[in-house]
């Protein structure tokens, strides 16, 4: 059974970061301080920038939110939880090209 989205995107983003760590610890070895255009530091700061792009474009940049709909939950329920302001349903509706407002599955992911 899969996690939930928000427990697979905590997982995922926890093993970029465990990964990422362990490259940069060993791009600061001091054993390799001296070497900069040795091989494996050169192989090591290409790993470190290719997941740092692969955790940009899986993760995003950090700026997008998402929430995913639950059962009976509406616009006006999202904007409250995001902004603090239920008025603002329309700019979600607006963001998701949610043509019809009134029926939106659960499971829904939008972007707020």
């Amino acid at each position: 059974m899969l996690a939930p989205p928000l427990a697979r995107g905590t997982q995922v983003a926890a093993a970029f970061a465990e990964v990422l760590s362990s490259v940069a610890d060993r791009i600061a070895d001091p054993a390799f301080a001296g070497v900069a255009g040795h091989d494996y530091r050169a192989a090591l700061e290409r790993t470190q920038t290719a997941l740092a792009n692969a955790r940009a474009s899986y993760l995003g940049d950090g700026t997008t939110r998402t929430l995913t709909l639950s059962e009976g939950m509406s616009l006006a329920r999202v904007a409250a939880l995001a902004y603090g302001d239920a008025s603002r349903a329309a700019e979600i509706a607006a963001l998701n090209a949610i043509e019809d407002t009134a029926f939106i599955p659960a499971g829904t992911v939008l972007v707020i």
